[in-house]
């Protein structure tokens, strides 16, 4: 649902140089956005995107390609910023390759820094070896925007870094995981 959605332009299936922009504002989709907007170009086959989101939970705004080879998806996450309302900024570090065929997908390294510094990184191979993800020199100050505040009325202070790997893969009908 939306308040206010504008569509303008065309996007061909296969082949074509389309232009296709969306303007929403006050989207209800499973998140609240007050404003969208977003770019297509090319094909929906052979896509490139930009876009832009702002709402209850901050803002947000990506750009990346997807082109169809036979069955497979493959494509690239070119950039992603993440300002959350609270707490620190998170940015892609470098763009990261994704690629789908049938039941499977696989993500190149993305990491992400924090601009409380320390960076998280995912990559994965599903289901053949899983979702990997490690975090290295996480300052402990980025839980400080989320705690409660202390019945005391002083203020929280952390010194310290977290570093943290994990891992999740299916087995069976389920999936088993660990985070050190």
């Amino acid at each position: 649902r939306a308040d206010h959605l504008q569509l303008q332009g065309c996007l061909p299936w296969r082949a074509g140089r389309g232009d296709l922009r969306l303007v929403a504002d006050n989207v209800q989709a499973g998140l609240a956005f007050a404003h969208v907007d977003a770019h297509a170009t090319g094909a929906m086959e052979d896509l490139q995107l930009t876009a832009s989101a702002t709402g209850t939970s901050g803002r947000v705004s990506l750009a990346g390609s997807a082109r169809r080879q036979g069955v497979d998806w493959r494509g690239t996450l070119a950039s992603l910023h993440f300002e959350p309302k609270k707490g620190a900024t998170w940015t892609l570090q470098s763009p990261a390759a994704f690629v789908q065929h049938g039941g499977t997908w696989a993500l190149s390294q993305a990491c992400f820094g924090s601009s409380a510094g320390g960076r998280a990184c995912a990559s994965a191979d599903w289901p053949r070896r899983g979702l990997h993800v490690d975090g290295t020199g996480l300052p402990l100050a980025l839980l400080l925007p989320y705690l409660a505040a202390r019945a005391d009325g002083h203020p929280w202070q952390f010194d310290g870094e977290l570093a943290l790997q994990g891992d999740v893969r299916p087995v069976g009908g389920s999936w088993r995981g660990t985070v050190h």
